[in-house]
């Protein structure tokens, strides 16, 4: 028998000793039978002693004002983080916002430069087919 059988039947022990009333005798579990004497009476010692440990342990009712106290502070611990969540949440909704909006102004900026070369281009276009230079020569100043 291994260290993982014997975790396995002590917890199946202790499962039986909280399911019974306090002070009950629990039968020991009947993996225990077939056992080597020396692991027998180990096994017998550590449930003898969970049953004495059982027996030792009352159920106590807390003190209303424990149990006032210790629920605010499990709803303050709560409401803290949410609390600190909003702010960082409408920075994050800020930053994507700008993102956009810079984006946007990328854009339309692209556009409008895109529109002006077209301008410009289909202009040059026109002085090429009527002859004309496309660039002035620049004039020496008299």
């Amino acid at each position: 028998m291994n260290e993982r059988e014997i975790d396995d039947i002590l917890s199946r022990h202790a499962d039986r000793l909280l399911a019974s009333e306090p002070g009950a005798a629990v039968r020991s579990p009947d993996a225990l039978v077939g056992l080597p004497p020396a692991r027998l009476a180990m096994m017998a010692g550590l449930t003898q002693l969970a049953e004495r440990v059982r027996a030792a342990f009352v159920a106590v009712e807390p003190r209303p004002a424990f149990v006032l106290a210790e629920k605010q502070q499990l709803v303050k611990a709560w409401r803290a983080p949410t609390a600190g969540v909003a702010p960082a949440e409408r920075g994050e909704q800020r930053l994507i916002w700008m993102a956009g909006l810079g984006g946007a102004a990328y854009l339309a900026s692209l556009g409008v430069v895109s529109l002006l070369a077209a301008r410009a281009g289909r202009g040059w276009i026109r002085s090429a087919r009527a002859g004309r230079p496309v660039l002035e020569r620049a004039q020496p100043a008299p």
